[in-house]
């Protein structure tokens, strides 16, 4: 792996920052507190995670979110990988991040990346994004004061961390895997052979349940016979039942037929009934008509006149009695004017005088006038009494021929009506004589059927016994059925019983050798194998470990090496001396010589691993400036494409190939490129 850049945004003491990397020794040079380390840390959390790290250990105090960007290289294919973190109610959390490869840019959750980097990297460790990568501590990156501690831990301690950086964890995992299953198997073929305890139990109730089973098939075929013999007795029943039934619905539309006849006979008696006292009462009403009709033939006519004409011989002689009222007024007024002249002698119209003598005669003629006119006027009442008399007679005979044109069109009409209720009565009589024809049969008919009751609830009691038998036989056959069943399912399961129990008491044998197999011979040699190359790795370890401590430290009189379980031994002048006696330049050599030793190791044996970056940190915390000076061969000496180092000694400036300064300014950290 190569870092070709890195991003800041909010992370720490950076603002915003962004560092381009190249190959060769790259330095970081600050004061302590500058935000040196917190560039590693940045490193380390875009590639793994936060890890066990908090995420407002991360994030800029007073900032609501914050990101990493990291553009790397692996096998010459290049890889940005984005983290980032945000403030959510109080607390700091890594949300998901972008991974750009030559395949495209996608977003994945902090697990997912920690997946996809592991494969990228080709580091074989566990998937939980809550740990931190061992391989990248040991191969890649160790912070200065974390070393110092792995060397003065328990030694169980160290050893069992460096296992994992090493890779040989498998052997211990397989080892206890190994016992795992060896108990395993044990515990198999103890239960087996457990199981397997009881065959002769089994095969014993085999031939129990096969002698069982013999007299129940027989007990079965015994009442197979019994139910068909009793099933012919009941479907013998069954059909005369079927024929009992047959004249039961016979027997049932019968008296059905004959209620339904009796009803239609009742309504035709009534019916003829009704029919007899219309006839009599059409009888008496042609009767009747026939009488008024012969009244009405034997009037006269009392005028030729029409009505039309009488009418308007009345009206004539009305009208003349009328005009003869008003002219005998006239006479009369003419009259009294006569005589009041001949008695006052001046006119009374228009008070002239009159001879009296004049008048004597109009007024004698006015009077017989006047009788002319009261003899006439009497002549003409009479004629118009008669003629009114005549009038009424002949609208009496007109309405009295209207009536009997009436009486002829109802006798015509009663006639035929009478004709229709007697051809009606022929037709009820008819059918009523039909009806009393089919009572008869019906009533015979039901006579001869009387019997079937009986004879229905007679079978229908030796049905009843029959089904209650059959039920019995049916049920003593099933039950003798399951039995057999039971028994050849019971001798099925046994029988496989046994053979599973026979196959499993085989298997036991053959576990109980695998168990030796693993005890004896595989556990043994994972135990020689992984001695073996823990040996090796210890072996190279310390020559590579015992050069770099004798370049630092040129003290003749004082040596170091490492022992079965890697712990520094530091020996001046033949005696061990403890560590935490040293100088503070002697434990940073003692460290960095071991930190030099283990990176080497694990780039060889962790496989897979696509590493070639180094990153120191502090490495010459306390040096003299004669170690400083060998600190140059060291860097000259190692192999990695890559190193980077971060150190507040400005010494380190010429020993680099590019260097950066870490300055904090008001609580802002930069990286500027040194002059």
């Amino acid at each position: 792996m190569i870092i070709r850049s890195i991003g800041l945004q909010n992370i720490r003491s950076y603002r915003d920052a962004t560092i381009q990397l190249t190959l060769g020794k790259t330095l970081f040079e600050g004061d302590i507190g500058s935000g040196k380390s917190t560039l590693l840390m940045a490193i380390e959390f875009a590639l793994f995670g936060l890890g066990s790290e908090k995420g407002a250990s991360l994030l800029r105090s007073g900032e609501q979110n914050g990101t990493v960007n990291l553009v790397f290289e692996v096998d010459g294919t290049e890889y940005s990988v984005a983290r980032n973190l945000v403030r959510k109610a109080g607390k700091v959390q890594q949300t998901d991040g972008e991974l750009r490869t030559p395949d495209g840019t996608e977003s994945l959750s902090p697990k997912d990346m920690k997946e996809r980097m592991l494969k990228i990297l080709g580091f074989k460790e566990p998937l939980d994004p809550k740990a931190q990568s061992v391989i990248y501590r040991y191969a890649v990156y160790t912070p200065q004061e974390e070393m110092k501690r792995i060397l003065v831990m328990p030694a169980d301690l160290r050893l069992q961390t460096l296992r994992k950086a090493f890779g040989i964890e498998e052997y211990k995992i397989a080892k206890e895997n190994a016992l795992d299953l060896d108990r395993e198997i044990q515990s198999r073929a103890r239960e087996l052979e457990a199981s397997a305890r009881d065959l002769g139990t089994l095969t014993d109730r085999i031939r129990e349940r096969r002698a069982r089973l013999e007299a129940k098939e027989v007990e079965v075929a015994k009442a197979v016979e019994s139910i068909g013999r009793e099933e012919k007795k009941k479907a013998a029943l069954d059909d005369e039942m079927e024929t009992l039934r047959g004249n039961e619905r016979e027997l049932t539309a019968a008296r059905q037929r004959l209620s339904d006849l009796e009803g239609f006979f009742a309504s035709k008696s009534r019916e003829l009934a009704e029919l007899a006292k219309d006839i009599e009462a059409r009888e008496k009403k042609v009767t009747k008509l026939r009488q008024q009709v012969e009244v009405g033939e034997i009037e006269e006519n009392p005028s030729t006149k029409t009505e039309m004409e009488l009418a308007a011989e009345v009206g004539g002689l009305e009208t003349h009695i009328l005009e003869l009222t008003r002219l005998q007024a006239t006479t009369d007024a003419k009259i009294e004017e006569y005589r009041s002249i001949r008695e006052t002698g001046s006119c009374p119209t228009c008070d002239r005088e009159a001879d009296p003598a004049e008048f004597v005669a109009k007024e004698e003629m006015k009077v017989l006038e006047k009788d002319k006119q009261a003899r006439t006027l009497d002549e003409h009442r009479v004629a118009l009494a008669k003629a009114k008399e005549f009038l009424e007679s002949k609208r009496r005979y007109a309405s009295l021929m209207d009536s009997l044109e009436e009486h002829r069109k109802s006798l015509s009409e009663a006639q035929g009506e009478l004709k229709e209720r007697r051809m009606k009565e022929s037709q009820v009589m008819y059918e009523y004589e039909d009806l009393e024809n089919k009572l008869f049969k019906a009533r015979k008919e039901i006579e001869q059927l009387g019997g079937v009751s009986a004879s229905i609830e007679r079978i229908e009691a030796e049905i009843r016994s029959a089904e209650l038998k059959l039920r019995g036989l049916r049920s003593a056959a099933d039950k003798a059925e399951r039995d057999v069943e039971n028994l050849k399912q019971g001798i099925l399961d046994d029988e496989e019983a046994v053979r599973v129990k026979e196959a499993g008491k085989s298997k036991a044998s053959s576990l109980r050798e695998h168990a030796i197999w693993v005890e004896d011979y595989f556990v043994p040699s994972l135990d020689a194998i992984e001695r073996q190359v823990l040996t090796n790795i210890n072996e190279d370890f310390n020559s590579h470990f015992q050069e770099w401590f004798s370049t630092l430290v040129e003290d003749q009189s004082k040596e170091a090496r490492i022992d079965e379980d890697f712990t520094p031994v530091v020996e001046q002048d033949g005696y061990e001396q403890d560590v935490e006696y040293l100088s503070g330049g002697e434990r940073t050599s003692l460290a960095l010589a071991y930190r030099l030793a283990l990176n080497g190791i694990v780039q060889r044996v962790s496989t897979g691993m696509k590493s070639n970056l180094l990153i120191l940190d502090e490495p010459t915390d306390g040096f003299s400036n004669e170690q400083l000076a060998k600190m140059r061969e060291i860097l000259d000496e190692i192999e990695s494409p890559q190193v980077i180092i971060v150190s507040h000694d400005k010494e380190l400036e010429s020993f680099a190939d590019q260097t950066y300064r870490v300055v904090k300014d008001r609580g802002e950290s930069k990286v500027l490129v040194a002059e």
